[in-house]
């Protein structure tokens, strides 16, 4: 394998589900897939969770219209909703659940009411993340309208938690819970307030439905690790040395800063920002090989990366690089590299080769 390759172990999503339902044994699950999975695969990872959750959450119509083709039948959320009368007719007729944060989605739905049939709503609250949403006397106007209607079956509540992933912001967590339940407790419908902060975090939040998404690909929803908790990640990210050079001390690695305090080798990986790596990522952000930690030097480049291997040489061309992993947390990559994790498997391209451990 020359080339940078993502392992993606089906056990360890399945194993994740596991645990999220031990936190949460009364809660139905919607799995986020949004993003192709975070970078894990969109179809593969939906066929080998589907029958371990209750639902698919995805961000866009055209990531539920893949999972269709792809022969997917779960009951897909639409996450942001639709826009305009052509997406609203697509998903009907994919039969998804669609989340309405506005009174032009209900305004096409009340004039398209007598073509339409069976339609799932989660109302989107907005309790204080101010992205999507309708605020409280709204969601009680758009419940009352809709429920009027014959195409509409099952109406629910939704909202995001805008900090929870932030334990100091603790405050602002409860008050938008408690916005959400003084409106949920008049409306009387299915709720879902949580999403992974809130599972992990805030039991109360764990109602009728969660929508777990990193955690279900074991990586943490901020820099608190989350395997001693038994999350295993599911993404392993590998490559290749593909050259390896020695410089003399004193010597300057080309087109870089990095100059020689000694005799040493550099190894050469196949890995660079065209495979969605960081460009940012500094010097000194490591990697692992045959067992210890190296770090890279000089610059990301488009297909290449450079690692000290040291003043030994103990490598060989051909030898797998770690990219992040199990032995080399992807929380503690994008830290030294000052991302979110979520960024580190969702930028992953097309270049980058999956791999499905199947079990």
């Amino acid at each position: 394998m020359k080339y940078p390759k993502a392992i993606i172990d089906t056990q360890a999503l399945n194993h994740n589900i596991k645990l999220i339902r031990k936190l949460a044994p009364h809660s139905k699950i919607i799995a986020v897939v949004k993003a192709n999975a975070y970078g894990h695969g969109l179809i593969e990872v939906s066929r080998a969770i589907y029958s371990n959750v209750e639902g698919i959450g995805v961000a866009r119509i055209a990531e539920a219209e893949r999972l269709r083709d792809a022969g997917i039948e779960n009951n897909i959320l639409l996450l942001e909703g639709f826009l305009g009368a052509v997406e609203l007719f697509k998903l009907n007729e994919l039969k998804l659940s669609t989340a309405v944060n506005s009174f032009e989605q209900v305004e096409l739905i009340e004039r398209y009411n007598d073509n339409l049939h069976n339609l799932n709503i989660w109302i989107k609250f907005n309790t204080g993340m101010n992205r999507l949403g309708l605020d409280p006397q709204e969601v009680l106007e758009v419940k009352a309208r809709l429920a009027k209607l014959s195409c509409v079956k099952e109406i629910n509540l939704m909202t995001h938690l805008a900090n929870a992933d932030d334990l100091t912001k603790n405050d602002y967590t409860h008050y938008q819970l408690n916005k959400y339940n003084d409106v949920s407790d008049k409306l009387q419908i299915g709720r879902s307030i949580s999403a992974s902060s809130g599972v992990l975090y805030f039991p109360e939040t764990r109602t009728e439905w969660i929508r777990p998404g990193i955690i279900m690909y074991g990586i943490s929803p901020n820099n608190t690790p989350i395997k001693d908790l038994g999350f295993k990640p599911a993404m392993h990210l590998e490559t290749t040395i593909l050259q390896i050079v020695k410089l003399k001390a004193g010597q300057i690695l080309e087109n870089t800063d990095f100059q020689a305090s000694q005799d040493t080798y550099i190894g050469v990986i196949a890995l660079g920002y065209g495979d969605g790596y960081p460009h940012t990522a500094p010097a000194g952000t490591p990697f692992l090989i045959n067992g210890r930690l190296v770090e890279l030097v000089g610059k990301v480049e488009v297909d290449t990366i450079c690692v000290n291997l040291g003043p030994e040489l103990v490598d060989k061309v051909g030898d797998k690089v770690t990219v992040f992993g199990n032995d080399l947390p992807v929380e503690q990559v994008a830290q030294y590299i000052n991302v979110i994790n979520y960024e580190m498997t969702t930028a992953l391209t097309a270049r980058v080769k999956h791999e499905f451990k199947i079990n």
